[in-house]
């Protein structure tokens, strides 16, 4: 007999709350964003801090990193996407928008990317996709500007009045799934761009879906204490998780 013995890490690295941690694909280096409107990557074997990424104004309350871990995407309070070089920790690009950025997710080949924005000053909470140039994203040597981002389209979420809080990708970049404050999850169609589903998810505010299995399983943690698993392609309800809090996030191996 033999005893598996885990002695866990604390890692102290933010002033303000954290918004959202990520593993990168190999999982030796975590992602911690927070209020603080900084980024630090964390080597996990030993929590040593690997490095802090600096530049924006707000809270960032997203993001996302390549497979290879070279570049890292980033959503922010202050209106912004941005794209850092991981290993120098420089910003490569830094992409104005008209309102607080809520979700940031790349797609599969790393080429395109999708955000929401929110209505806190003003604008229409509505859904965005990027294409990245291959410059941007795979050189060694790392190209610099906003002209390596191209918007290729916006659509309003609803009727832009309720506020988007996350996004991800469905199967193949066929199909994107927004959700809002309302609890509502939308499906669209990203070469028709149409929305082509909603469902009534929730009963209160949705604060993170993500899709598993090749885009198949779409997952949504809720401020109703429950969080559940639906199936992407039907958007029918396969299992429900009731927790005695608020979930804010899930995730299934």
């Amino acid at each position: 007999h033999f005893t598996i013995i885990m002695r866990p890490i604390v890692l102290q690295g933010h002033e303000r709350p954290i918004t959202k941690v990520q593993y990168n694909t190999e999982g030796d280096v975590l992602f911690s964003a927070g209020k603080d409107k900084i980024v630090t990557a964390w080597f996990t074997a030993d929590g040593d801090r690997l490095g802090v990424f600096r530049g924006h104004k707000g809270v960032i309350w997203d993001m996302d990193v390549t497979h290879d871990t070279s570049r890292l995407l980033t959503a922010s309070g202050d209106s912004t996407i941005r794209v850092w070089d991981v290993q120098s920790g420089a910003t490569l690009a830094s992409l104005e928008l008209p309102d607080v950025v809520r979700g940031v997710r790349l797609g599969l080949g790393e080429r395109l990317a999708l955000s929401t924005i929110d209505n806190k000053l003003g604008s229409k909470a509505s859904l965005l996709l990027y294409r990245f140039s291959e410059e941007l994203m795979t050189q060694a040597t790392p190209v610099t500007g906003t002209e390596h981002i191209t918007q290729q389209w916006i659509m309003q979420i609803g009727d832009g009045r309720v506020s988007a809080t996350d996004v991800t990708w469905g199967a193949l970049n066929q199909t994107a799934f927004t959700s809002t404050e309302d609890g509502q999850i939308r499906q669209w169609d990203i070469e028709t761009q149409k929305e082509i589903a909603k469902i009534q998810a929730h009963t209160k505010t949705i604060n993170h879906i993500r899709t598993a299995y090749g885009g198949h399983c779409l997952m949504s943690a809720s401020a109703d204490h429950t969080g559940k698993i639906w199936d992407a392609r039907t958007m029918q309800l396969v299992k429900t998780y009731t927790s005695d809090t608020i979930v804010n996030d899930m995730d299934i191996s």
